[in-house]
């Protein structure tokens, strides 16, 4: 399960809450530096002073980047779900199905079946099909495999290639953000020893 913005903070509300103390504004000739954490870039000056409102700015930018993904991983699972719906309707349906040397008689539930199955684009039976024959019953059961087959490596393309990829991005960027709050931290220890040797 994909952690919550909310797991690197002690409450709910921390991140927002969070205070940053500000220091005088540095000198233009002090240097200025970049440190990149994965796809955040955070500019600092380098000074003994926390810059301001830069940790505030981050956890914004990652809450709006964690609700994405979240819209994301709604689509995909959505998308799956689907999928797995069809899925459990062909075998229900094949299990409907049995093989027989004799013409068998389509019945109302397995009309059904394949008409809501023809709503997600899988044709099983011909329209007004009410009977059918041995040869035909054979070419059935392989279609409701072909099919699932198919559906099956699908749901697995979702699974690895948009919902692992989405759920391994968040964890991402939710540990480049434990990372900035770990470096701030540091850097507000040191700001503070430094002005008690002062």
């Amino acid at each position: 399960m994909v952690k919550t913005i909310q797991d690197l903070t002690n409450s709910p509300t921390a991140f927002h809450n969070r205070k940053i103390e500000q220091e005088e504004s540095p000198s233009e000739s002090e240097e200025e530096k970049t440190v990149s954490l994965t796809d955040l870039k955070v500019s600092y000056v380098a000074h003994s002073a926390i810059p301001v409102n830069i940790t505030y700015s981050i956890v914004n930018l990652v809450l709006a980047k964690e609700q994405l993904n979240n819209e994301k991983l709604h689509h995909y699972a959505g998308e799956a779900s689907k999928i797995q719906d069809s899925i459990e309707l062909l075998v229900n349906l094949n299990g409907k199905l049995s093989v027989s040397d004799q013409d068998i008689a389509v019945t109302d539930e397995v009309r059904q079946m394949a008409q809501d199955l023809q709503k997600q684009n899988i044709e099983i039976l011909h329209d007004g099909e009410k009977t059918i024959k041995p040869e035909r019953m054979t070419e059935i059961k392989a279609l409701i495999g072909s099919h699932t087959d198919r559906l099956k490596t699908q749901l697995q393309q979702i699974f690895t290639t948009k919902i692992q990829v989405v759920i391994s991005e968040t964890n991402s960027i939710l540990e480049a953000v434990r990372m900035i709050l770990k470096y701030d931290d540091r850097l507000k220890s040191t700001m503070i020893s430094n002005q008690r040797k002062q």
